[in-house]
């Protein structure tokens, strides 16, 4: 196995966790509270691994364009985050269904997106042997 950052250990973990909470969620009487768990976690996993793309850049161990595509990872995650989050508010505020079903959709894109992130930095943020 290869050595991987700590760093982009807890994003991988965060990540994890995050798709557990969602799945929990669902069963327990708490959904608000684990929706907005949910969301925070991902949160920080998607801030953790930008800021090490980042200093990767800044370092120039990784290029323009493999900033570039992390950016993009980025940009699509915060824009499905943004979605979910707003969708959760609205079933707070209102406790229509309808919001709540939306937020479950789009926290599934939301993770589904971090996961992409995550894959595709995940080469650049191991630790070289």
């Amino acid at each position: 196995m290869r050595n991987i950052k700590p760093s982009l250990w807890v994003a991988i973990i965060l990540t994890i966790f995050t798709c557990i909470i969602i799945g929990q969620s669902c069963a327990t009487t708490s959904f608000e509270t684990d929706a907005y768990r949910t969301i925070a976690i991902s949160k920080t996993a998607y801030d953790i691994v930008l800021t090490g793309m980042g200093a990767l850049y800044k370092e120039g161990k990784i290029s323009e364009d493999v900033k570039d595509k992390a950016i993009e990872l980025g940009r699509i995650y915060k824009t499905a985050h943004n979605e979910a989050a707003e969708a959760l508010a609205l079933y707070v505020e209102t406790g229509n269904e309808n919001h709540q079903q939306r937020y479950l959709i789009l926290v599934a894109i939301t993770v589904i997106a971090l996961v992409k992130l995550v894959t595709y930095c995940q080469p650049y943020l191991e630790v070289d042997k």
